[in-house]
């Protein structure tokens, strides 16, 4: 079996690719934050994969070593990295699919990049938003995740369909419905970030802080003391 191979672009010493063999059919995208912190010159960490064009068992039979872990949703394990499948049928369904513009890129193993058709110029111009109007109630959980976002890059701006967004998940009563580790996971890498303090400030400003943060929700408007 092929395994993946990682090589880099002539020309661009930056951009890694990745050749999957000789079948032509499939097809394999490095997606989401990876590609966005390629783009803007930062280190790459976490890598996931979308597999286009193949069938789950042709994937399996080409990458034996790859083990099933999604069970709603397939997703395989291989070499510590995460492979799935477009939603929607498409790569570009599954770019409108996901949480924020920025995150909705996808870069081929030719080093062609797919991108929301948003993407480039919210990553240019430091602007958090969603890719559509359903992307917050797809998955409530992404309201915590767009505000750990906001403290990750300080100069971004949230923009107000984001806020419009959260706050109607709020409104809607849905972010009770998150299971705790999903939200403390999300603290943590918020805390971790250059800025935490934003991460409250954007969930303050879209009304989020119920029901998961009363204790913060309640220091609102209280002095901290001198500057």
């Amino acid at each position: 079996p092929h395994r993946p191979e990682k090589r880099r672009r002539p020309g661009n010493p930056g951009a890694v690719m990745l050749r999957h063999g000789s079948e032509p059919s499939m097809k394999i995208y490095l997606v989401g934050g990876a590609v966005r912190d390629m783009l803007l010159g930062r280190p790459v960490t976490d890598r996931d994969y979308l597999v286009d064009h193949a069938a789950q068992d042709s994937f399996k039979a080409r990458y034996p070593t790859a083990r099933l872990v999604g069970k709603s949703f397939p997703v395989f394990l291989l070499d510590g990295n995460e492979y799935a499948w477009p939603r929607g049928g498409s790569i570009e369904a599954d770019l409108e699919l996901r949480d924020l513009t920025i995150n909705a890129m996808a870069l081929d193993e030719h080093g062609v990049l797919t991108a929301h058709p948003k993407a480039l110029e919210d990553l240019r111009a430091g602007v958090l938003r969603p890719c559509s109007e359903r992307s917050m109630a797809m998955d409530p959980l992404r309201v915590f995740r767009a505000a750990r976002f906001a403290a990750l890059f300080p100069d971004f701006t949230a923009s107000p369909e984001l806020l419009e967004a959260m706050r109607r998940e709020a409104e809607s009563g849905s972010l009770a419905g998150c299971a705790a580790e999903r939200v403390g996971g999300e603290v943590r890498k918020a805390l971790a970030a250059p800025m935490p303090s934003r991460f409250f400030d954007i969930l303050e400003k879209s009304g989020c802080l119920g029901p998961w943060f009363p204790e913060v929700a309640a220091c609102v408007g209280i002095p901290a003391g001198p500057a």
